[in-house]
Order: C-alpha cells, then sequence, then structure tokens
C-alpha cells in the first residue's frame, strides 16, 4: 500500500507511470476493420495477435511496484 507525505500530496505515488495498448495492424486485423466493424472480432483477432490490453499492462506494472491493482482498475476500463 502506499503511503502518503507533504511531497506526493498524500497519495504514495512519485511522478507517472504510462500503460500503453498498442494495436499492430496486420493482414489479419486489417481484414476486420469495415464501415460495419463487428468490434469482437477486431478484439479477438487483435489479442490473438498479440495486443496486450490495459490492464495486462498495468498488471505488470503492480508486479514491477510501480503501482496498485487498486490503482489500475481505478485508472483503466474494463476488458469488454
Amino acid at each position: 500500500k502506499p503511503v502518503g507525505c507533504l511531497e506526493c500530496r498524500m497519495t504514495g505515488y512519485r511522478g507517472r507511470a504510462g500503460l500503453y495498448e498498442l494495436l499492430t495492424v496486420g493482414e489479419a486485423e486489417r481484414q476486420c476493420i469495415t464501415p460495419t466493424t463487428d468490434m469482437d472480432r477486431l478484439r479477438k483477432q487483435a489479442l490473438h495477435g498479440g495486443l496486450r490490453p490495459l490492464r495486462v499492462a498495468g498488471a505488470m506494472k503492480v508486479a514491477e511496484g510501480v503501482t496498485t491493482m487498486e490503482e489500475v482498475l481505478r485508472a483503466t476500463p474494463r476488458w469488454e
């Protein structure tokens, strides 16, 4: 659990850490992107192609000791 101080304004965090979700568009993903895109199909293909959702990237930051799971869950959307 983070412990606050005056310097961090009682948040327990120092600085900021970025979480990134990067979709590399290959041929399979390109075929999923149309004017009537099926988002479920695109999500499944993106995961199959190596996409790491924000919450997974956040869990990796938790494992590194950079943040807490509560903060990751607060700051990231659910994967639907």
